[in-house]
């Protein structure tokens, strides 16, 4: 497996279409969704292998990070990539200022190691497509 980078655009859709079987077709459009947030927004998008990890923060919250999406081909699983991955957006955060990310399935890093609490995130989460309006979480 070779070392964390940013991601392109388009090697995150590619990915995210492969790895996310129970949204088939829906890849790419959040791909796209989650690297248009409105203003106050920053985001980064990292990869390995196989596998991409999206991250982002608000202004309006800026103790909070998230990590929006975690997407591994299924034939790249099971080695580490997203393991790997999470340590890297973790980082990215850090760099930002940020103490802690928070997913919808949520991740929270605080001094020490993580922990994971809560439920799992659905499929895809937030559902992205051309005709409906989103909003995203601490704008």
């Amino acid at each position: 497996m070779s070392s964390v980078k940013a991601a392109e655009l388009a090697e995150a859709a590619e990915v995210a279409e492969a790895a996310l079987t129970l949204d088939a077709g829906e890849g790419a459009a959040l791909v796209g969704h989650l690297s248009r947030p409105p203003a106050g927004r920053r985001w980064t998008a990292l990869a390995v292998d196989g596998g991409v990890v999206m991250a982002s923060m608000s202004d309006k919250d800026p103790g909070v990070g998230h990590l929006d999406l975690l997407a591994v081909r299924p034939e790249a699983r099971g080695e580490g990539r997203g393991r790997t991955l999470v340590r890297a957006a973790e980082e990215w955060l850090r760099e930002q200022g940020r103490a802690r990310p928070a997913s919808p399935g949520t991740r929270r890093v605080t001094p020490g190691p993580a922990s994971t609490c809560g439920t799992p995130p659905p499929p895809a989460w937030p559902r992205a497509s051309a005709t409906s309006a989103t909003t995203w979480p601490g704008t």
